[in-house]
């Protein structure tokens, strides 16, 4: 066992140093830097979420360009069988359609 052989300085006090900064304080801006994940900016989504849109209508649009409004023909891939039909054309609710 060699790590029972390292000596411990039993009069000192102990000290924590957080690395990624240079003075060794710990920082909530250098553990986000450490933790996001940098990506391209894209532009669409910049006006998605807009502080000028409300936003429930920017969850809307980001739902809609991720394909995850719940339309007749997505929930029936997650096994739901509903009974909506276009009045107009009788046709089965696709996002296409509906939007």
């Amino acid at each position: 066992m060699v790590i029972l052989q390292i000596p411990i300085d039993t009069t000192s006090e102990d000290a924590t140093y957080w690395v990624p900064t240079s003075d060794g304080t710990f920082l909530m801006k250098s553990a986000w830097e450490i933790v996001r994940q940098r990506r391209v900016v894209n532009q669409t989504f910049s006006y998605i979420w807009h502080k000028s849109i409300l936003l429930t209508t920017s969850f809307f649009l980001w739902r809609l360009l991720h394909d995850w409004i719940p339309v007749e023909l997505k929930m029936k891939t997650k096994g739901f069988q509903l009974a909506s039909r276009c009045r107009c054309c009788n046709s089965e609710e696709s996002l296409i359609h509906v939007m």
